[in-house]
């Protein structure tokens, strides 16, 4: 049987006519969208390089790398990473590694156990402070200030006089107490640029503690001095825009400890004799007097003040007060050893002793309490993110304390 012809291919001139008018507009019309995806995409990138040209690093680069690193052997059982520290050594979270370092440099290990970076250098009295991106190393009384990212150093500020103290926001934004000539104290302010932004001196008062706001635009500090043969704590917090304080406050008879922006904007102020919480408009929203029971130590997070107690005459036996930046008190948990350390998050606070591990489950109460063991080797913990670091000066231990889907999230820093 015969074949019939296809007529779009074998009719004459005036049955093709249609046909190729067709392809003709269907090859123009695909010729402008080629082009005008193109020009989207030319645009898209021109626009991603001018809004986020501060992000297009080396180092971000090498970080996204690290993810394709297929190579990279896991960490011996329990998740252990070897380490090589003197016994006053530091420690700090660093995205999704930790930072570590002691009176002979600074090392970045990722979960794995993989060393990322080392840099060596001498301290004395070894500090860490960490943001979003970069680790910040300074010796206590030294001169010196360096900046590292996961892979490098990034920057080094050098000072006349020695550093006393050093604070940063979770953007990048950070001070530094320092002195100068004729001047007891100075404190020198920087975005996350690096740049200066903000410099006060101070002729006959010393500045104990600094702290800046998530947002950056506001910095608190707490000075000492003595007036009429008393303590003196004065606060002031400045816009970083402008000469004079924002707020002002002096306690009388009181020495200053600490200072603290929370997440919400809260500012909590320790002294001596109490703690106090203000809102961002400057209005107390409450205030905690110790009496004669002083804390022995004291831990701050962007949630909560925790202050820690030896109870009665037993040095190993303490009590650990958590309270909301509203002031009050979300948990007392009385304890049978002697506090190392704590850390904690929105949920949990993670207390360690001589030889145990506690987590007290802030938001549930006692029931969600635990302890566990650990013996004596551990001096640090760190808190990033879903892992728990326990630290001795011969290794840390990596521990999984949640999974992603368990954590709420919270905006970034701007």
């Amino acid at each position: 049987m015969k074949k019939r012809p296809y007529p779009a291919l074998h009719g004459n001139n005036d049955e093709m006519e249609p046909v190729k008018e067709y392809y003709h507009k269907l090859t123009f019309r695909v010729s402008v969208l080629k082009y005008i995806l193109a020009a989207f995409t030319i645009g898209f990138i021109l626009f991603c390089f001018t809004q986020y040209r501060s992000e297009i690093t080396i180092e971000n680069f090498r970080y996204m790398l690290k993810f394709f690193d297929f190579t990279t052997d896991s960490a011996s059982a329990g998740g252990q990473i070897a380490l090589d520290l003197d016994r006053n050594f530091v420690a700090k979270g660093l995205r999704n590694n930790i930072a570590v370092a002691d009176k002979s440099g600074l090392s970045i290990y990722d979960y794995s156990g993989k060393r990322l970076f080392h840099s060596s250098f001498r301290t004395d009295n070894t500090a860490l402070a960490t943001s979003s991106k970069y680790v910040y190393a300074y010796d206590i009384g030294g001169n010196t200030v360096k900046i590292f990212n996961t892979y490098s150093e990034t920057k080094s500020f050098d000072y006349d006089y020695p550093v006393i103290g050093l604070t940063n926001n979770a953007a990048g934004a950070f001070g530094v107490i320092t002195s100068a000539p004729d001047y007891k104290s100075a404190v020198i302010v920087y975005n996350k640029e690096f740049q200066q932004i903000f410099t006060r001196y101070f002729g006959e008062s010393y500045v104990v503690s600094l702290a800046i706001n998530r947002q950056g635009n506001r910095v608190a500090m707490l000075i000492n001095s003595v007036t009429g043969g008393d303590y003196l704590c004065e606060l002031l917090e400045f816009d970083l825009e402008q000469e004079e304080p924002l707020n002002k406050l002096k306690f009388i008879g009181e020495m200053p400890l600490k200072l603290q922006y929370c997440y919400d904007g809260t500012l909590m102020i320790l002294t001596s004799k109490a703690l106090r919480m203000y809102d961002t408009s400057f209005n107390q929203k409450n205030e905690i007097f110790f009496g004669e029971n002083i804390p022995s130590s004291y831990y701050f997070t962007d949630d909560y003040a925790i202050m820690t107690y030896i109870v009665g005459s037993v040095r190993g036996t303490s009590r650990v007060d958590i309270y909301k930046n509203d002031g009050t008190l979300a948990r007392s948990v009385g304890l049978d050893e002697g506090i190392v350390e704590i850390v904690s998050d929105k949920d949990k606070a993670y207390v360690l002793t001589y030889t145990k591990l506690y987590i007290i489950d802030i938001q549930n109460g006692e029931g969600g309490d635990s302890v566990t063991e650990v013996g004596t080797e551990p001096s640090k913990l760190v808190l990033n993110g879903d892992f728990l670091i326990t630290l001795s000066p011969e290794r840390a231990t990596v521990n999984r304390i949640r999974t992603s889907l368990e954590v709420s999230e919270e905006p970034e820093s701007e």
